[in-house]
């Protein structure tokens, strides 16, 4: 097979960068229409709802199970093992045109589908973390 010129290969790699970049659009343009679709549905949960365990309005399945934290990879028995292999198993056939992450809720094992499922609230402490972090970056722009 003849060496490719200096001209293709710039020409391949402007089409790799156009294809990834439509394949990006396209991914933002699937996870805007679902924001739609939960807003004008009313599926996002309150955090209160989330925590007491209500379901899931993407999946059905609890937002929080109260099995608390899943546990390291490497920190698994064969058994715990087995078990999140059936769990991530589960997931996988329930979600199997999604081709996005899973996501929960800390303290909750159960996963959901980063685009079936609609995000659950933000935490109490994480929000009160972000809230200080925005008054800082805030007030150091206002230093400068």
């Amino acid at each position: 097979m003849p060496k490719l010129t200096e001209e293709q290969k710039a020409e391949r790699a402007l089409k790799r960068r156009r294809a990834e970049a439509l394949k990006v659009e396209a991914q933002a343009f699937r996870h805007e229409a679902k924001r739609r679709e939960w807003a004008q549905q009313g599926m996002y949960l309150t955090r209160e709802g989330a925590q007491a365990g209500a379901l899931c309005r993407g999946c059905g399945l609890p937002a929080a199970d109260k099995l608390g934290e899943r546990p390291p990879l490497t920190h698994l028995t064969d058994q715990e093992r087995a078990e999140d292999d059936a769990a991530e198993a589960a997931f996988q056939a329930a979600q199997p045109d999604c081709g996005t992450y899973s996501r929960s809720i800390s303290g909750s094992r159960t996963r959901h589908c980063g685009l079936c499922c609609p995000p659950h609230p933000i935490p109490e402490t994480a929000l009160g973390v972000l809230t200080q972090q925005v008054g800082d970056a805030r007030q150091g722009m206002s230093k400068g």
